[in-house]
């Protein structure tokens, strides 16, 4: 009797390609969601114009069950102390301080910057409808991003808009975009330097909105924010001294 041999079963690699790459998309989801889902510490100051009247006092929307409550105020054209709270991913989510069930639960919404310490932006949003809320717009606020002798410059208005810096034309900014400049250097007897701001028009004409003369100084920050008044059919400008604590000498 012959020796019957063994018969040779030939396994396909697709099926087991196709499991590994199941699995390794399984496990790059996993990380992705564990990131999105990523606390983060963030010390943090508010910056508003025109605070709506109502809440000119919001609270910070827990990031765990464990997560200290933080009152957050708004102030009228200054900035606030610095607060620290923790943030689920880069969402930063901000209730009112008192429960209201005629508005919504969320009243202030944006995107955290990237850096551990940050300002951030509010801009009113008026909805007599749904109930008024504030956009938030969050900066980076470490000395790294935004050194000592610099002015941030924020545009709020619906147009683009132009600073010149003692004579000297800053690249323009377009509708709702941020820029940082060196402050100017060349100042008369006071420290003081002329600035200007322009609006182009929709025929691509500069035209003067704001002159004045600022101060130079290369032991604070200066925080400008062009905005447009709706009301007066105004461009507005506002300029923000910042002498931030943690950078002032001891």
């Amino acid at each position: 009797m012959g020796i019957r041999e063994k018969p040779v079963i030939e396994t396909e690699p697709f099926p087991v390609a196709m499991r590994i790459a199941r699995l390794a998309a399984a496990f790059l989801l996993s990380i992705v969601a564990a990131h999105a889902q990523e606390v983060r510490k963030v010390a943090f100051r508010t910056l508003c114009l025109a605070p709506l009247p109502e809440l000119n006092e919001l609270q910070l929307k827990p990031a765990t069950p464990k997560s200290k409550p933080v009152i957050v105020p708004v102030f009228a054209g200054s900035l606030s102390q610095v607060l620290e709270g923790e943030f689920k991913g880069d969402e930063i989510v901000l209730l009112p301080a008192m429960i209201d069930t005629n508005r919504p639960m969320t009243v202030a919404k944006g995107t955290l910057a990237k850096s551990k310490r940050q300002v951030f932006l509010l801009k009113p949003v008026k909805d007599e409808k749904n109930g008024d809320t504030y956009q938030i717009q969050a900066f980076d606020d470490d000395a790294a991003d935004f050194k000592l002798g610099s002015v941030r410059a924020i545009n709020l208005a619906p147009k683009e808009i132009r600073i010149k810096m003692g004579g000297k034309e800053m690249p323009p900014l377009s509708a709702g975009a941020p820029a940082i400049y060196p402050q100017f250097k060349d100042t008369d007897d006071a420290g003081m330097y002329p600035v200007v701001v322009e609006t182009k028009s929709d025929d691509g004409v500069w035209t003067e909105v704001y002159s004045a003369s600022w101060k130079a100084s290369d032991r604070r920050r200066e925080i400008v924010v062009v905005g447009y008044d709706e009301s007066s059919k105004q461009m507005t400008v506002k300029l923000i001294t910042d002498d931030a604590p943690w950078l002032q000498p001891k």
